[in-house]
C-alpha cells in the first residue's frame, strides 16, 4: 500500500496504481468466475483436467490484461476452482512464490479495497432505502429493512489459543460471522469479532448494530403501525436464534401453529430467506470459507469484509452466479447441498 494523497481534508486517496489494482481485482473475480461456470457446464472433464484448465485460464487473463500479481493473487486465494486450503499455498503453487510475498499481496489488496469501499456496505438511506422498503412492504412486511443471520467461518485451530474457544458443538474450530442483507441479496451490515463457542445472541449485543439500532441512528424510516398497533420505524427479520426486540422480529416459538400464526411465521421464513440465499452466493464463489483453512485471526475480518464488498460490487454491475456451486457429490457420486455453515438452532437463546 502505498502512502497515496492526501485530499484538502487530510484524508487518504488511492493512487492512480490503486485505483487500477482495484479495477483488475474485480476484473479477475468476475472472469475467474464466468471461467468456472463455463467448465462447470462442460461434460467429461474431471476434478484434475478442470482445475488445471482453470489455471492455464486465468494465467491467459494474467498474460493478456496485464493483471498484477496482487489482485490476481487475491482472486485466486479465496475463489473457487484451483482453491487451496491454505491461502500462501495459492501464491506458491500458481506462480512460484514465497508465503510472505503471497501473504503481503493479500493484505495490500485488503486494505486498498476497504480503503476505496467504505460506503459499500452501510444500512440503506434515500432513494435505496424507499426500494427496499417497498419491496418487503410487498411481501408483507413494510418498514422492513432487511435480515439478519449469522454463518461461520471454519479455520485450523488457531496457533497459541484455547481450543474451545474456538469450538462449536459438534467440535469443529470456526469463527462467527452476523451478516445482514436487504432484499437483493446486498450485505448492509456485517461483523465478525467471535470464535465459535460464542452463542448469536452474544454476538449481537456485542456487535455494533445493537447500539446504532438502539439510539436511533438507524432504523429510522417513516413510522407506521403494523396490525396489533405496534408501532415501528424499522426493524429486521431474524430467526429463532435471536431473543425478540423491537427491531427484529422473529417467528412464533412452539410446533403447535395454527391460523393466522402459520401463515405468519411461513411468510417471515420465506422472506428471511433471503439472507441464506446470499450466504450460498457468497460461500458459493468464495469456497474458501467453506472448508477449514489457515488464517491470521487478527486479519480474517478485514478480509471477509472485503470479500462481502466485492460480494456487493458483482451484485451491482449483474455478474451471474451458477447455482450448481451449491452442490458437491457424496461417495457415490449424487449430488448433495453444501453445508453454509448456519448457525444450529437446537441452541437455545441465552
Amino acid at each position: 500500500m502505498e502512502d497515496g494523497i492526501r485530499d484538502a481534508a487530510g484524508a487518504r486517496r488511492l493512487t492512480p496504481r490503486e485505483r487500477s489494482l482495484l479495477g483488475t481485482t474485480l476484473l479477475a473475480v468476475s472472469r475467474h468466475m464466468k471461467t468456472v461456470n463455463d467448465l462447470r457446464r462442460a461434460s467429461g472433464r474431471n476434478r484434475g483436467r478442470r482445475e488445471a484448465a482453470i489455471a492455464q485460464a486465468l494465467m491467459d487473463v494474467h498474460s493478456s490484461r496485464g493483471l498484477w500479481d496482487a489482485p490476481f493473487m487475491l482472486s485466486n486465494a479465496i475463489m473457487a476452482g484451483v482453491m487451496p486450503r491454505e491461502t500462501s499455498r495459492c501464491g506458491t503453487s500458481l506462480f512460484g512464490i514465497g508465503r510472505s510475498s503471497c501473504i503481503k499481496a493479500v493484505d495490500d489488496v485488503t486494505t486498498a479495497i476497504l480503503t476505496a469501499y467504505p460506503e459499500k456496505i452501510t444500512i440503506p438511506s434515500g432513494r435505496r432505502l424507499l426500494q427496499v422498503l417497498r419491496v418487503f412492504s410487498e411481501k408483507g412486511f413494510p418498514n422492513c429493512f432487511g435480515a439478519i443471520d449469522c454463518t461461520h467461518i471454519y479455520v485450523d485451530k488457531p496457533a497459541n489459543a484455547p481450543s474451545e474457544n474456538y469450538f462449536d458443538r459438534k467440535q469443529q474450530f470456526l469463527v462467527v460471522a452476523q451478516v445482514v442483507v436487504d432484499h437483493d441479496m446486498r450485505i448492509i451490515d456485517v461483523f465478525v469479532d467471535y470464535p465459535g463457542c460464542v452463542h448469536d445472541q452474544r454476538v449481537l449485543r456485542n456487535s455494533s448494530l445493537i447500539r446504532r439500532a438502539e439510539s436511533g441512528e438507524i432504523f429510522n424510516a417513516d413510522p407506521i403501525v403494523l396490525p396489533g398497533g405496534v408501532r415501528t420505524t424499522g426493524y429486521l427479520l431474524g430467526d429463532n436464534g435471536y431473543a425478540p426486540r423491537t427491531w427484529i422480529v422473529v417467528p412464533y416459538r412452539g410446533s403447535e401453529k395454527a391460523g393466522d400464526v402459520a401463515w405468519f411465521d411461513t411468510r417471515q421464513k420465506t422472506t428471511r430467506g433471503v439472507v441464506e440465499r446470499a450466504f450460498g452466493r457468497l460461500k458459493g464463489m468464495w469456497r474458501l470459507f467453506l472448508c477449514h483453512h489457515k488464517t491470521n485471526m487478527n486479519n480474517l475480518p478485514q478480509q471477509f469484509v472485503v470479500v462481502c464488498i466485492i460480494h456487493n460490487l458483482l451484485l451491482e454491475v449483474g455478474v451471474a452466479f451458477d447455482k450448481g456451486l451449491l452442490l458437491e457429490r457424496d461417495r457415490d457420486g449424487n449430488p448433495i447441498p453444501i453445508d453454509l455453515g448456519l448457525q444450529d438452532l437446537s441452541r437455545p437463546v441465552s
